[in-house]
């Protein structure tokens, strides 16, 4: 909700049919300006529950979502914030390549003609598959970082240490290749699925909307009637 929003206040859309050749041209960087700061805002708001999922989904459970944050506020100094640069650099830039890759494929579906056999749901669905594909194989090393920040593993101390220390550790003993390998399966079906039914979902309702406010414009206001 708080990226949608953020994109409504940036007045983003997708590059349509009838627009202007240069306007095509510029929907890229504009997409991905768009997406970038979106996701920055959110991401950054988000954080503490961020740190709480990540730590559910490593097992430490606790009573209840609240009583984690608090636990973690009162015993770990940052620790609602820890790992904030490596989730932005992987969310943002996520975001924004998301949508400048979203923005070329329907640019091209649309030159193609390719709903004249396909119902526009569908276009939107399988060009979000792809470009959360290509934007989660980017994005996976902060994306392994964050994790690896956020979540105390066995035998890896996290506290008190930064992006940089973590990184160089986890490229001295893991290599550098498990930078783009590590989860990156799970995490392609995950976000590519949930990116793809998120923004068709989104753009579903924002068409409804647009085309609700044409039609109650063409209406014109009601005419007043005076009592006489």
């Amino acid at each position: 909700a708080v990226y949608f929003c953020c994109l409504n206040q940036l007045k983003f859309s997708l590059v349509g049919a009838g627009d202007s050749v240069h306007s095509q041209q510029n929907s890229g960087s504009r997409a991905f300006a768009s997406g970038f700061l979106a996701r920055a805002v959110a991401a950054t708001v988000m954080m503490p529950f961020t740190v709480v999922k990540t730590r559910f989904e490593a097992g430490e459970r606790q009573l209840s979502v609240l009583h984690t944050m608090q636990k973690i506020a009162m015993t770990e100094r940052g620790g609602l914030t820890r790992g904030s640069l490596p989730t932005i650099l992987r969310d943002a830039p996520f975001s924004g390549v998301y949508l400048l890759g979203l923005t070329k494929l329907m640019a091209a579906a649309q030159m193609f003609n390719a709903s004249s056999f396909l119902p526009p749901s569908v276009v939107t669905f399988g060009t979000g598959l792809v470009a959360g594909a290509f934007a989660t194989v980017v994005t996976n090393p902060p994306d392994v970082i964050r994790t690896r920040m956020q979540v105390h593993a066995e035998g890896i101390s996290v506290a008190g240490r930064g992006m940089t220390a973590i990184t160089l550790e986890f490229m001295r003993t893991e290599g550098v290749v498990r930078l783009f390998t590590l989860g990156l399966a799970p995490r392609i079906v995950k976000k590519s699925y949930q990116a793809a039914m998120t923004w068709a979902l989104y753009q579903h309702i924002t068409d409804m909307l647009a085309l609700s406010a044409r039609a109650a414009a063409q209406l014109g206001p009601e005419p007043l009637v005076s009592n006489k």
